[in-house]
């Protein structure tokens, strides 16, 4: 409607596609907001993992507990569980 206006809408069909259009960029505004706090300052040790790409294992159990089983049971080849990583495998 906002993009072609020319389409037999009325002023008031474009005037509430407006103000809906509007409230939806604030809500997504607020909520990305949201999500880089709880990515940086909001969970302590957040941003450390996504800037280094480890957790130790206290952060990894209480955040992702099933993720964390996973990788003591040996299930998942990653990084070991108190975030020293692996050296890569030579395939000959």
């Amino acid at each position: 409607m906002l993009l072609f206006p020319n389409f037999d809408q009325v002023r008031a069909v474009m005037i509430e596609a407006n103000v809906v259009h509007a409230v939806a960029a604030g809500v997504m505004m607020a909520i990305s907001l949201g999500h880089i706090y709880l990515g940086t300052i909001g969970l302590e040790g957040a941003y450390e993992a996504m800037r280094n790409g480890y957790v130790d294992e206290a952060w990894a159990k209480e955040h992702h507990e099933y993720w964390y089983n996973d990788v003591k049971s040996g299930k998942i080849k990653a990084g070991t569980a108190d975030g020293t990583p692996v050296a890569p495998q030579v395939q000959h």
